[in-house]
């Protein structure tokens, strides 16, 4: 879509996290938009039904589940290498991977490294990213 429809609201270019461990390393973070908001505004009015001993019990998603979609719903893509050798060829992920498969990939993370991207996209979006940046 193109910026110039929405004059000077429009936030058009993605933000470049570049890993503090890994400098060569970098993550494109897409700015949020109203779209992406109205999807994980969904996620989280979504709650899953537990069944217990007392009944049915709704549960909210938990502080990660929601941090995984965060961060799914900005990937703008990686260098971040497939594999540890190769720091020139593929991608672990590329650009337009699905929702599902970034938060495999998320799931595979060390946490520390998780939540740096997590934070990045906070810094990105200050209504986003975990409610304490300082949160390991």
């Amino acid at each position: 879509m193109a910026s110039s429809l929405f004059g000077k609201y429009a936030v058009v270019a993605n933000h470049r996290h570049e890993f503090l461990e890994e400098p060569t390393w970098w993550w494109d973070i897409k700015p949020v938009n109203s779209g992406m908001e109205l999807e994980m505004s969904k996620f989280l009015a979504h709650r899953r039904v537990m069944l217990t001993k007392d009944g049915r019990t709704e549960m909210p998603p938990t502080a990660m589940e929601i941090g995984f979609r965060e961060v799914a719903l900005t990937f703008a893509g990686t260098n971040i290498p497939a594999r540890p050798e190769d720091e020139t060829g593929e991608p672990i992920l590329k650009a337009g991977a699905t929702v599902e498969q970034i938060e495999a990939l998320l799931s595979d993370m060390p946490r520390p490294l998780f939540m740096e991207l997590w934070r990045a996209v906070g810094e990105s979006y200050p209504f986003w990213g975990p409610a304490d940046p300082n949160a390991l």
